[in-house]
C-alpha cells in the first residue's frame, strides 16, 4: 500500500443546504487556502509583525475556526520520490509536492457564505488562493433497465477491434475510477481489480483507520455532511447506493474475451476504485473527486478517469489535476451533459483530456455530437456516449452503453459523456501499455491529433468547440503525430507595453512539443472581429520532443473593436509531411483594464467603471491598489451614480449587489495609456450607461493622473467628466466611489475621519506596519460613509436616517438581513453626509461621494477623487494636501447644468450654498476665487450680527475652495456665512438644526 497523506483525513463539518446544480456548489463551513513558499511568508512576517499563515488563522478563529488539515504533511515527499521513481521521472519530488503542502483545507462554524469569505481571504497578505470547496456530480443520463447486446456495438466505430490486434494493454496499466464506487465482485470486474502493495501507513492513524487499503479509498461512505456530520471513510470503495461508478469501470475496464458479458475498451488493463461519493441519501454527490485524483496519482495509477463534474471553478481543482500530471497520470474526464458551451470542471482543467458524447451513427447520418453533451474550446476529444440518436422527446433505452451494474450478473444501458471518458480512459491504456515511457501530455495529445474532425458537420455555433472529433483508436496506436501546446502567451505592442485598442504589436507565444519531431508551422487568426493579423503564420523547422520555442507572431487590435468582449484568438500547428494538424483557442483576458504605477504605487483601473479588479469575487482582471511594493489592500472598487428621473431615483453603478456586480456600465474607448501632458502617467477611457434599463443615457469620461516625486507618488487622481446625452431632464445626480478595503487582515480594520481635511480613510488598527487608504474628495461631500460589511440592520433600525446606515452588504442567499449591497442602500451611500464616519475592528467599505447636481440636456460636470496612501495618518494627511493643492483639474459645483456650459472654468468669484443645508453636525462651505493673490477672510455671523468664528483669513491663489465647517456649542438657529475678497462681499444664509 501507498502512504496514506493526510489529506486522505481531513473532513469537513457541514451545515448548510445544497444549492441549485445549475450554478457552481460548494460546502458552506469549509475553505481551502494555499499560502506563499515559506521563504516568502518569512519576508513578509517581518513587516507584519506576524507569520501571514498565523494571521490568516487567527482570523479564522472570529469566524469559528474548528479544523486544519495540510493537503500534504512531512511524509508526502518520500511517498512522491518513490513513485516517481518507479516512473523513471526526473522531476526533483520537493518541487512536485510542494503547492500541494502549502494548500490547507480549513472547517469554521460560521454561517458566512464560504464564497464571498474565501475571496476576502484572498486578498491577505502571504496568501495564492482561497477558495470554497465545489461539490461535483455524476454525469449520466439514467435509462431504464434491458438487458440485450446492442449497446456493445461502437467498438467498430471507433476502431478499437483493429487497435486491439496491436495493444491489449496489460494488468500493470492501471485506470483509477473515481467515482461513486465500483461493485468491483461482479464476474466482469473482479478479475481486473488492481491490488495496492500493503505497507504501514502513519498518516492513517490520525483516524485510527485501517492499517492498509489493498484496494482503493471509500471518501465518503456515510455521514451527512450537509447536516454537519463527518463522513464516515473506509479502505473499501465497493458501490452500496449508486449505479454510476459501476457503469464507468466496466466500459473501460470489464473482463474482455472471457466469454460472458460486456468488452471493455482497455482490455486486459487493470483499474482501481476510488469512491468519492454517492451515499444512500446523496448518490449523485461527489465532493472529494479531488482528493481522489491526487490519491490515485500518488498510488501511480497511469489513467485517471473522472466522468463527474460542475461549473464551479476551483484553483485547488487545478493544483490536484496538475499535482496528478507531474507525478505521470493522464487524467481523462467527461465534458459534461449540460449542452452548452459552458466550461465544465475537472475536464476544463488545464492538462485534462476533455471528452464529448457523439451518437454511434446509422448507415444515412455522420459524426454528430449528442445533443446533450457539453462543447466548448476546452473539449478535446469525442467519443461514444449513446449508440442511437433520440428522436424528438421519445427516450429509447437501448440508445445507451452496454455496461456493469451493481449485481453479480447484471447489465444496463446508461448514456452520457460520464460513459465516453471511459471508453477514452481504456484507449489510454492501450498506448500507455505500448509506450510506457510516453508521458500523460504525450498519450493525451496522440489521442487528440489522430481524432477524426467533426466540424464539418456542425454549424458554425460549433466551430472549435468540438474538440478533434471522434476518436480512432487504430489511429491512436499507429500514427505517431506531434503535439504541440501553447504554455504560455503575451500581446504587446511595438513598444513592449500592453497592447491595447487601435495598436500593432504582437503575440508572443512559448509552445512546447509534447509528441513525435515535427517540422510545424504555426498560425495566427481572430475569432473576433476588428482584429488583423499582420504576419500570421511562421515555419519553426525541426521542433524535437519535449523542445520550447519562444515565437512571435504579428497582430493589429482595430479601432471599433467591441470592448464588451475579450479578443480571441485561434493558433493553428500544421505539419503536412506528418499529416498533422491541429489548433488551441487563446483569450487576451489583460486587453479590458490598465496598470497605473509610479516608483511607490501600483493600482489598476478598467474600461467600464470598475477599479482594482473586474471580477472582485475571483480577483481577476486587475490588480487592485499595491502601496510601497507591498501586497493589495483593495478587495473591490467602483463607480456609482444615482440619478432622478421624472421623480423616480435610479442607481447605475458598476459594484456588487448580491455576490455579483452590478454591470450598467459598456466601454465605449478602452483604457489606455495616454502621451502624458499634466503627469507623469495618464490613462483615458469612456463608457456609458447603456445597461441600465432607464438610466441608460449618460456619458462618463475617464482619466487619471499619477507622478513621481515625494508623497505626490503615493496617490493617483481620477477625473470623471460625466454628461447626460438625452432630452432628459437627471436631476438630484450624486457621483460616488465604493471601496471595500482589506487593510492586512479581513476583519480587524477600522475607519477613521480627520475633520480638518475632510478626509476618510482605512487602517488597521492592530498592525501599525500597514498603512492608511483613503479616497479623498476633490469637491463637494455629499457622503463620507463608512460601511460596516458584517452588519444585519434590523426593521427597526431602518426606521430612521441615522440607523439605516447601519447596513452591511454580505448575500447569502434565503439569510434574513443579509441581502448584500441593495439598491435602496447604494443611494443612501450617496447622500449619507459624514454622519456615520466611524468604525472598528470589523470588515469594512467606505463610499465617498459628491453632488447633488442637475444636468439638463447636454449637461456635464466633472467630479475628481484621489487615491492615496501613507505609512501613518499623518503622513496620509500630507499626502493628501499635496494633491489638492496641486489643483491638477477643476471640478463641478453643485448646481443645475445645461449643454455647452463647462463649470470647471471659473470665471467670476462667489460663495455657494453650503452643504447639506440644513445640518446638524457638519456641512461644507464652497467658494470660487478669479483672481489670483487676493485677501479671503470666510467668517459665520449670528443673526444679532455677531461673528461666531472665523473659518479662512489668509492670501489665496484663483481657484476653488471647500471648507469643512462643525460648529461646537452653537444653537440650533439660522446663522450667516460672509465671504469677503479684496472688499468684495458675499454672504449666503445657513441653518443648523440639532
Amino acid at each position: 500500500m501507498k502512504l496514506f497523506i493526510v489529506f486522505l483525513f481531513s473532513v469537513f463539518c457541514i451545515c448548510s443546504t445544497v444549492a441549485a446544480q445549475s450554478q457552481p456548489e460548494y460546502l458552506p463551513g469549509k475553505l481551502i487556502i494555499k499560502f506563499e513558499p515559506e521563504q516568502e511568508m518569512a519576508r513578509k512576517s517581518k513587516t507584519l509583525g506576524i507569520h501571514p499563515k498565523d494571521q490568516v488563522l487567527e482570523i479564522m478563529e472570529g469566524f469559528g475556526l474548528s479544523k486544519v488539515k495540510p493537503v500534504f504533511d512531512e511524509s508526502a515527499k518520500d511517498v512522491v520520490a518513490q513513485s516517481l521513481s518507479k516512473r523513471n521521472i526526473d522531476t526533483p519530488p520537493e518541487d512536485v509536492v510542494d503547492d500541494l503542502s502549502r494548500t490547507y483545507f480549513i472547517d469554521y462554524s460560521s454561517n458566512y457564505d464560504p464564497k464571498t469569505l474565501s475571496a476576502k481571504i484572498s486578498g491577505m497578505s502571504g496568501v495564492v488562493y482561497a477558495e470554497p470547496h465545489y461539490v461535483y456530480y455524476t454525469e449520466e443520463i439514467p435509462n431504464d433497465t434491458l438487458y440485450g447486446m446492442t449497446g456493445q456495438n461502437y467498438f467498430e466505430y471507433q476502431n478499437f477491434p483493429e487497435a486491439w490486434e496491436i495493444s491489449k494493454s496489460s494488468t500493470d496499466v492501471v485506470i483509477a475510477i473515481i467515482d461513486s464506487g465500483v461493485f468491483y465482485n461482479h464476474p466482469d470486474l473482479v478479475n481486473k481489480l488492481h491490488r495496492i502493495e500493503p505497507q504501514p501507513s502513519p498518516a492513517s492513524q490520525a483516524l485510527e483507520a485501517v492499517e492498509n487499503d489493498s484496494i482503493g479509498w471509500d471518501f465518503w461512505e456515510s455521514g451527512d455532511i450537509y447536516a454537519g456530520e463527518d463522513p464516515v471513510q473506509t479502505n473499501d470503495p465497493i458501490a452500496r447506493w449508486s449505479v454510476h461508478g459501476t457503469h464507468v469501470a466496466g466500459i473501460a475496464a470489464a473482463e474482455t474475451n472471457n466469454g460472458i458479458g460486456i468488452a471493455g475498451t482497455g482490455y486486459n488493463v487493470s483499474f482501481m476504485p476510488v469512491k468519492a461519493g454517492g451515499t444512500q441519501q446523496y448518490p449523485r454527490q461527489i465532493p472529494y473527486g479531488m482528493n481522489g485524483i491526487i490519491y490515485a496519482a500518488l498510488n501511480e495509477a497511469d489513467i485517471i478517469n473522472c466522468s463527474f463534474g460542475g461549473e464551479g471553478y476551483s484553483k485547488f481543482g487545478q493544483d490536484a489535476v496538475t499535482f496528478a500530471t507531474e507525478q505521470g497520470s493522464l487524467v481523462v474526464a467527461s465534458a459534461g451533459n449540460t449542452g452548452s458551451d459552458v466550461p465544465f470542471f475537472p475536464a476544463s482543467y488545464h492538462g485534462a483530456l476533455a471528452v464529448g458524447s457523439a451518437d454511434l451513427p446509422s448507415n444515412s447520418q455522420t459524426d454528430q455530437k449528442s445533443d446533450y453533451s457539453t462543447y466548448g474550446y476546452d473539449v478535446d476529444v469525442f467519443s461514444t456516449g449513446r449508440t442511437v440518436r433520440s428522436t424528438g422527446f421519445e427516450y429509447d433505452a437501448n440508445e445507451g452503453i452496454w455496461t456493469t451494474t451493481p449485481d453479480s450478473l447484471g447489465y444496463i444501458f446508461s448514456t452520457g459523456t460520464s460513459m465516453s471518458a471511459p471508453i477514452v480512459s481504456g484507449l489510454a491504456a492501450l498506448i500507455k501499455s505500448q509506450h510506457p515511457d510516453w508521458s500523460p501530455q504525450r498519450i493525451a495529445y496522440q489521442i487528440r491529433n489522430t481524432a477524426r474532425p467533426m466540424d464539418a458537420n456542425h454549424s458554425s455555433q460549433f466551430q472549435y468547440k468540438l474538440g478533434r472529433g471522434v476518436i480512432d483508436a487504430l489511429a491512436a496506436l499507429t500514427e505517431t503525430m506531434p503535439g504541440l501546446e501553447i504554455m504560455a502567451i503575451e500581446f504587446r505592442n511595438n513598444d513592449g507595453e500592453m497592447l491595447n485598442v487601435g495598436e500593432a504589436g504582437l503575440a508572443e507565444i512559448t509552445l512546447i512539443n509534447h509528441g513525435e519531431p515535427a517540422n510545424p508551422s504555426v498560425s495566427i487568426s481572430s475569432l473576433t472581429d476588428y482584429v488583423t493579423i499582420l504576419n500570421g503564420t511562421l515555419d519553426l523547422g525541426n521542433m524535437a520532443t519535449n523542445e520550447t520555442r519562444v515565437i512571435e507572431l504579428g497582430i493589429t487590435i482595430d479601432e471599433g473593436y467591441d470592448l464588451e468582449h475579450t479578443p480571441v484568438f485561434n493558433i493553428t500547428f500544421t505539419d503536412q509531411n506528418a499529416n498533422y494538424e491541429d489548433f488551441s483557442i487563446q483569450e487576451y483576458d489583460d486587453l479590458l483594464y490598465q496598470i497605473i504605477s509610479t516608483d511607490s504605487l501600483v493600482m489598476s483601473f478598467s474600461n467600464d467603471g470598475t477599479i482594482g479588479f473586474l471580477n472582485p469575487f475571483e480577483q481577476d482582471g486587475g490588480i487592485g491598489f499595491i502601496p510601497g511594493g507591498g501586497e493589495n489592500q483593495l478587495f473591490e472598487g467602483g463607480l456609482i451614480i444615482q440619478a432622478e428621473i421624472e421623480d423616480t431615483i435610479y442607481v447605475p453603478n458598476q459594484v456588487r449587489f448580491t455576490d455579483e456586480i452590478s454591470r450598467h456600465f459598456s466601454p465605449v474607448q478602452n483604457i489606455g495609456l495616454r502621451s502624458p501632458e499634466l503627469a507623469d502617467v495618464e490613462a483615458f477611457a469612456e463608457f456609458n450607461s447603456s445597461n441600465h434599463p432607464v438610466a441608460s443615457d449618460l456619458k462618463v469620461e475617464m482619466e487619471t493622473y499619477a507622478f513621481e516625486g515625494e508623497l505626490i507618488n503615493q496617490m493617483v487622481f481620477v477625473r470623471y467628466a460625466v454628461t447626460n446625452t438625452s432630452s432628459k431632464i437627471y436631476n438630484n445626480v450624486y457621483v460616488g466611489l465604493f471601496n471595500d478595503w482589506d487593510i492586512g487582515t479581513v476583519d480587524g480594520n477600522n475607519v477613521g475621519y480627520s475633520e480638518p481635511d475632510s478626509l476618510i480613510f482605512a487602517f488597521d488598527g492592530e498592525n501599525e506596519e500597514e498603512p492608511f487608504v483613503a479616497v479623498a474628495h476633490m469637491g463637494v461631500i455629499s457622503s463620507a460613509l463608512a460601511i460596516d460589511n458584517t452588519s444585519v440592520m434590523t426593521l427597526e433600525q431602518a426606521e430612521t436616517r441615522q440607523d439605516s446606515l447601519n447596513f452591511g452588504i454580505y448575500y447569502e442567499n434565503g439569510v434574513g438581513g443579509m441581502d448584500g449591497f441593495t439598491i435602496e442602500e447604494k443611494k443612501l451611500a450617496l447622500t449619507a453626509g459624514i454622519e456615520k464616519t466611524l468604525l472598528g475592528s470589523t470588515d469594512i467599505s467606505i463610499v465617498t461621494a459628491t453632488g447633488p447636481f442637475n444636468l439638463q440636456e447636454g449637461g456635464a460636470v466633472t467630479v475628481g477623487f484621489i487615491y492615496a496612501y501613507g505609512e501613518d495618518l499623518d503622513e496620509l494627511r500630507r499626502v493628501v494636501q499635496a494633491g489638492r493643492e496641486r489643483e491638477l483639474f477643476s471640478v463641478t459645483l453643485t448646481g443645475t447644468y445645461h449643454e455647452g456650459e463647462n463649470p470647471s472654468i471659473i470665471e467670476t468669484t462667489r460663495l455657494y450654498q453650503n452643504f447639506p443645508n440644513p445640518f446638524s453636525t457638519d456641512t461644507q462651505v464652497q467658494y470660487d476665487l478669479a483672481e489670483p493673490g487676493g485677501y479671503v477672510q470666510l467668517d459665520v455671523y449670528n443673526v444679532l450680527g455677531q461673528r461666531v468664528t472665523t473659518l479662512v483669513d489668509d492670501i489665496q491663489t484663483d481657484g476653488r475652495r471647500v471648507i469643512s465647517y462643525s460648529p461646537q456649542g452653537l444653537a440650533s438657529g439660522v446663522y450667516l456665512i460672509v465671504l469677503r475678497v479684496d472688499g468684495e462681499v458675499y454672504s449666503r444664509k445657513m441653518s443648523l438644526v440639532k
